[in-house]
């Protein structure tokens, strides 16, 4: 029997061959993706965040899915939350109705929004344009005088009457003549406000329509 005979050198080469498999394992796990790092792990979680923003944005304007309201703004209390939500409003479904706030000054126009959901109301209402459907009212003051335009947005068969007096019908600011009239827009009305003056704004319906709109109203001076 041969004893034992033991090679340094073979060993050190032994080991360091070994070593050099290992980083060269290790290295290829990161090429090919078997390692993750904890960056791209939550840019993973991010993304499904990322293309929601992208897809829905409050307060632009413009109803996105999962929105049941978009005003263009991010004011509370005006009918359409913050969140996009709806909100009730007090006395908007009779007179003298729900204060419409107009904001601006000096040269600029006022501009103010009301977002109702007729379908909560009740048909009270109507006007020498037509409108037999659930209607809510807004109270708005200009405090400059100017040429009031008030207009409904998102409520499709929408119509907009405005008065002087809120239940007086004979005080309706001419709109159109007939009921019938095929010349009106029936979703827009404009008409001269003096500084300091009440004026009502129905959000009413044609054919029996209800649903939910914006009263979007601008005061030129």
């Amino acid at each position: 029997m041969k004893p034992l005979v033991f090679r340094p050198l073979a060993m050190k080469l032994s080991l360091a061959l070994a070593g050099v498999l290992l980083v060269a394992c290790a290295s290829s796990d990161r090429v090919l993706g078997f390692e993750s790092s904890p960056d791209a792990a939550l840019a993973a979680d991010d993304a499904p965040a990322r293309a929601d923003q992208a897809s829905s944005a409050c307060a632009d304007g413009k109803l996105d899915p999962g929105e049941a309201c978009d005003d263009g703004n991010a004011d509370d209390g005006d009918g359409c939350s913050s969140t996009c939500r709806l909100e009730p409003l007090a006395g908007a479904d009779t007179c003298p109705g729900a204060s419409l706030t107009l904001r601006g000054a000096g040269s600029e126009p006022r501009r103010g929004v009301l977002t109702l959901d007729t379908r909560a109301l009740r048909s009270t209402y109507t006007s020498a344009c037509g409108g037999d459907a659930r209607d809510g009212v807004a109270r708005v003051v200009p405090d400059t005088g100017g040429l009031l335009t008030a207009r409904i947005k998102g409520f499709v068969g929408s119509l907009v009457h405005a008065r002087t007096v809120c239940a007086d019908p004979t005080s309706e600011l001419p709109k159109c003549r007939p009921s019938t009239s095929t010349s009106v827009v029936h979703d827009v009305v404009s008409f001269a406000v003096t500084a300091g003056k009440e004026y009502f704004l129905f959000m009413d319906g044609l054919d029996g329509a209800s649903g939910v709109g914006t009263l979007d109203v601008t005061v030129v001076p």
